[in-house]
């Protein structure tokens, strides 16, 4: 009777949480002080829930992500090499993707270190990634980040938070 999202998705106590077609009313909130973090407790039972990734191996493995962002725009090219995509419109529908799990970062996104206090994980863009190869985009804040854990059950490794939306459409950088 828990879920986990970013705080800064909002809500309050009474607001009511979907699930399956469910309704779960929100009775307590748990807002971590410093990290963009909120676990909100339900009345009644989920149905079914993840189960938590414990590892500390993410970093080169393949991970799906879930969001309500918006709808990919045009392409975005580079000396005819596709570099992505810009930001379409919003629509609040689920898509979902895969990505690989490129670094471990700071709250900054620089290379997280052992004294890092929040450690975020990293993705980039990859054109030759595959068929669902997926990035962030804004609205996608909250979802779910899941990755196979060694016994094959794919587990809540994180929430989505951020997506860099800044983009370079020349070689030396300009917008």
């Amino acid at each position: 009777n828990f879920f986990i999202t970013a705080t800064h998705v909002g809500g309050k106590i009474g607001d009511v949480f979907a699930f399956r077609g469910t309704a779960y009313r929100m009775t307590v909130q748990f807002e971590h002080p410093d990290a963009d973090i909120t676990i909100w407790q339900l009345e009644g039972a989920f149905p079914q829930y993840a189960q938590i990734y414990r590892l500390n191996d993410e970093v080169g493995k393949r991970l799906v992500v879930f969001g309500r962002g918006i709808k990919r725009g045009e392409e975005v090219r580079l000396n005819g090499v596709l570099k992505g995509w810009a930001w379409g419109e919003s629509d609040g529908i689920l898509r979902w993707g895969e990505n690989v799990v490129a670094g471990i970062s700071d709250i900054e996104g620089k290379p997280a270190t052992p004294d890092t206090k929040f450690q975020l994980l990293r993705a980039d863009f990859d054109p030759n990634g595959g068929p669902n190869e997926a990035h962030l985009a804004g609205g996608d804040s909250g979802g779910g980040v899941f990755i196979q854990d060694h016994d094959g059950v794919w587990k809540l490794a994180g929430i989505t938070r951020a997506a860099n939306h800044q983009y370079s459409t020349t070689e030396l950088g300009e917008a």
